[in-house]
Formats: structure tokens, C-alpha cells, sequence
């Protein structure tokens, strides 16, 4: 499970502690597990305590896939993630949205990189993990007609990994941040742009609107915050494919990359930003 799972688990622990009034100690095959994205978070203990509640990160019926090969997932694709898991524990309407929970030195860091940016700023992350699936990457080329198209309106910083390639005409602070501090840097910014991943996760736990563009690896309904502008560029359904999916890449090669600036404009606009 990758941070953007750990993340959808920070919403069930939120909802649980509430109801139970119990922080949650998160396991998984009856070990403690540990991640950087439960820290500091106050519904989260680390060791077993007397009033905990046992969080099972690793039970089958709390997971979104019904099953999963090195070809392809199949997915529960009728609900949210997070609603998945939290109806297993009796929750029927969870809040979708991620909790982080950032430390002085993570917020020191941030506000001294965000220091000489404008007040108003995108951030964008063009890249997505590769290793469960190579069908959500909406094309670099797209992107880059994104920024072309947005970049006299807006500053746009680029967030990511060092090494990253960097879009023309962007703030480059790729290798400027972990992941934590990307999600507090995206919480400074008006808006974030980005493929289905963590940091979309991580921004509804910033108060950050995410614009993204998804294929037919997932449902809109298990993925999409209700927060966020989705569009769904697939015309072959939910395929689930890990593996090269010729209909998820003809579909993002088809798609207008100027719907997404469109909307992206009239979410600004709507909020006074330029």
C-alpha cells in the first residue's frame, strides 16, 4: 500500500475516532504499521494501548479491489475508497477527505520556499507513479499545452521528485520537498493540477482543489473527491489494466486538453484570483 492508500486510511481513522472516541493503532497482518503520513496525526497511536482502536489496513473486505494480478485489477467501482472502508466499520456517509497533520519544521520549511511566490499560484505535478499502472498518465504533451495556455494568467510551480522533467515556462521546485511538505506547499497554492495519485489525496487534506483528467483505469465514483474537477476521458468503461491499455492511451490522446484549462479558468475566475 503506497501513501495514497495510507491516506485514505487517515479519513477512516478520523471517522472511527470520533464515533468511538478511541485513537486507532494501524495494523496490517498483525503488525504496527508505521507511515509517515499517520504522523503527528492525533487520531493515530503507535503502540498498543489499553483505549485503541485496532485499525486492520490489511482485511479483504476493506479493500477497493475484488481482485488483483500483475495485469489487472478489478475494482469496486460503485463507491469512493474511503467510503469502501469505512462502510465495513458502520460508517454510511464519511466525509471525503483526507487528514496530514504537518510538524513546525515541515510548515517552517514551506512558508521560507513559498516566501517570494506570488499570493495567488498553481502547483502541478505532470508525473505518475508508474509501478501499478501505466494507464493514468495523461499525456506530457497535454500538459504542457496546459501551462502554455494558463502560464500568462497564473504562475504555475512544479512539484515532484528530483531528476524530474520539468515543464516549460513553470516554477521548477522538483527535489524541493518530500511528500509532506508537497502537500503543505499545495495548500499555499490556488489550485493543483495532477494525474488520479497521493497528492490528490494529499490535497483535500490541505483545503486544495485538484483539477485532473482520469481514464478507464478506475471509476470516477471510487476516486474522485467531490471537491475536486474530474474529467473523465473514457470511452471504454472501467478496464482495470496494469499492463498497456491501448483504449486508456487513445482516449487521453484523443481528449481537448482544452476542457481541463477552460475549467480551470472559470474556477479562478469564480474566485477572483486573476
Amino acid at each position: 500500500m503506497g501513501l495514497g492508500g495510507h491516506l485514505t486510511w487517515t479519513a477512516a481513522a478520523r471517522e472511527i475516532t470520533k464515533r468511538s472516541k478511541r485513537p486507532c493503532l494501524p495494523v496490517n497482518g498483525g503488525q504496527i504499521v508505521s507511515s509517515d503520513i499517520f504522523l503527528n496525526n492525533p487520531n493515530f497511536v503507535t503502540e498498543h494501548t489499553q483505549n485503541c482502536f485496532i485499525l486492520d489496513l490489511g482485511r479483504e473486505e476493506t479493500n477497493y479491489c475484488i481482485s488483483d494480478t500483475s495485469e489487472k485489477a478489478v475494482h469496486k467501482k460503485d463507491k469512493h475508497i474511503i467510503q469502501t472502508i469505512c462502510e465495513y466499520y458502520g460508517i454510511p456517509d464519511p466525509e471525503l477527505k483526507c487528514d496530514l497533520f504537518f510538524t513546525e519544521e515541515e510548515i517552517g520549511k514551506v512558508s521560507k520556499l513559498t516566501s517570494e511566490l506570488p499570493d495567488i499560484f498553481l502547483t502541478i505535478e505532470p508525473h505518475s507513479k508508474q509501478s501499478y499502472t501505466v494507464n493514468r498518465q495523461y499525456p506530457w504533451e497535454k500538459w504542457q499545452l496546459v501551462v502554455d495556455e494558463l502560464k500568462d494568467h497564473v504562475p504555475i510551480v512544479q512539484i515532484g521528485a528530483a531528476g524530474s522533467k520539468v515543464l516549460n515556462s513553470v516554477i521548477d521546485f522538483t527535489g524541493k520537498t518530500s511528500f509532506r511538505e508537497a502537500a503543505a506547499l499545495i495548500g499555499k497554492s490556488a489550485m493543483f493540477l495532477s494525474n488520479e495519485g497521493g497528492l490528490v489525496h494529499a490535497a483535500t487534506a490541505v483545503g486544495t482543489q485538484s483539477a485532473i483528467v482520469i481514464c478507464g483505469h478506475h471509476s470516477s465514483e471510487m476516486v474522485a473527491y467531490p471537491q475536486n474537477i474530474t474529467l473523465n476521458a473514457s470511452t471504454h468503461g472501467v478496464c482495470g489494466m496494469k499492463k498497456l491499455c491501448e483504449h486508456c492511451h487513445a482516449d487521453f490522446k484523443r481528449h481537448d486538453h482544452m476542457k481541463l484549462v477552460m475549467v480551470i479558468k472559470g474556477r479562478l475566475n469564480e474566485r477572483n484570483s486573476y
